[in-house]
Parts: C-alpha cells; sequence; structure tokens
C-alpha cells in the first residue's frame, strides 16, 4: 500500500485557520499526488541500523522502554503543538494517538466545534 500525499490547502479543508499537515486525506476530490512507493525497510538505506540496538544493554532497553511508554501516555492524553499555516503563521492545535496506538489525531485548540483529522500511523513515513 502506497500512502498518499495531498497539498497543503486540501489538507486544511476542516482544521480551518490554515494548518498545514502532509498526509490527511482531503474532504473532497481525489487529489492524489507523487508519493515515492516504499516496498521494504532496505529502501531507507543507513538510516536504520538494527544491529546498533541489538547492542544495548538491559539497562538502556528498560530506559528507552520507558521512555516511549511516558511518551505514547502522554501522546494519548493529547499534547498541544503549534501547527504552521499556509499564512505563514502558527496555530495551536492538539496532537493525540488513539488507545490502539492507529491514528494520530489533530484538532484546533479552544474550538469545541473543530473537526478532529486522524491520520493513519501505517502513513506516516516521516516527523520532521
Amino acid at each position: 500500500v502506497t500512502p498518499t500525499r495531498y497539498e497543503h490547502s486540501e489538507a486544511i479543508a476542516n482544521l480551518g485557520g490554515g494548518a498545514t499537515a502532509s498526509n490527511v486525506p482531503p474532504t473532497t476530490g481525489s487529489a492524489v499526488r507523487d508519493w515515492p512507493q516504499t516496498n521494504s525497510a532496505e529502501d531507507y538505506g543507513d538510516e536504520f541500523d538494527d544491529a546498533e540496538y541489538q547492542e544495548q544493554s538491559p539497562e538502556q532497553a528498560a530506559q528507552a522502554q520507558k521512555v516511549i511508554a511516558d511518551f505514547t501516555r502522554k501522546m494519548v492524553k493529547g499534547r498541544s503543538v503549534m501547527v504552521l499555516a499556509t499564512t505563514g503563521s502558527t496555530i495551536e492545535c492538539i496532537a493525540s494517538l488513539d488507545r490502539k496506538l492507529h491514528f494520530l489525531s489533530i484538532q484546533r485548540a479552544g474550538k469545541k466545534d473543530a473537526k478532529k483529522r486522524s491520520i493513519p500511523l501505517e502513513e506516516i513515513e516521516k516527523v520532521s
């Protein structure tokens, strides 16, 4: 399955205020954009070296597991993030993960009626 990339203007359709995201499905139309197809972990080259992680001590592995668990708990509750608007300004949004860890959701902060956009985690390839 190849992820689909959408224009920022399509991704912000119901976030309001011009917030941007790369992998949010549009509300209308099928504006499929070019996206490089990735078939395996080998396509990432040297970005991930499994041998480096196999050499961790049990203490390092436990610490890494704790950091990931803490991050996940905080993300399930929701965290405030600043999102770049198409105007160049920033907008406060709430980013959260669902309890099954399948979707990243983004919603404008402070607006009860703001639409929540859910992005399947399997479609996210990079966070900058």
